[in-house]
């Protein structure tokens, strides 16, 4: 008897060993995540200029800009590069085309990031103004045709377009 408990304590002990020394391995073996180094920091805001030099107290207005600005350093990055946008709406007029050159190079990335604790808002919605009542609830307002409407919202809401 004394032995069938002395061979389950020596059971029990060397699997409590093997544990520790696999996790003693997990840990030795698994290197911690490294943070990336940073090349560059870029600033875009509703309020900036796409003037300025695209930093926190002088920021862009412009996403654009700010692409057209990284790709003039991405070709030879030595860390990521982060563009920041600021809280705000965005009025987007135009396509915002990134290509293959906007991209990162040696194994660094190109980040495009909302400013910390903001909210920044793309809208390329076109405000339909010139309202007026046709009938009952039916309201009409003129509209250029090369604006193509796909989607109407009225005070946030997806509202019910007339065929």
């Amino acid at each position: 008897m004394l032995l069938n408990i002395w061979s389950r304590k020596s059971k029990l002990s060397l699997q409590a060993l093997l544990l520790v020394i696999v996790m003693l391995a997990v840990c030795i073996t698994v290197p911690a995540p490294t943070s990336a180094a940073t090349q560059a920091q870029y600033y875009v805001s509703p309020n900036g200029n796409d003037s300025n030099a695209g930093t926190l107290a002088s920021p862009f207005k412009t996403v654009q800009k700010a692409r057209d600005v990284v790709r003039t350093i991405n070709g030879s990055m030595t860390g990521d590069i982060i563009v920041n946008l600021r809280g705000g709406n965005y009025p987007v007029t135009s396509s915002i085309d990134f290509t293959p050159r906007d991209s990162g190079t040696n194994g660094n990335r190109i980040i495009y990031q909302a400013y910390q604790g903001e909210n920044p808002v793309l809208n390329a919605g076109v405000q339909v103004t010139g309202w007026s009542q046709h009938s009952g609830n039916i309201w009409k307002a003129p509209l250029s045709r090369s604006n193509k409407l796909r989607a109407l919202y009225v005070n946030d809401k997806r509202a019910i377009m007339a065929n």
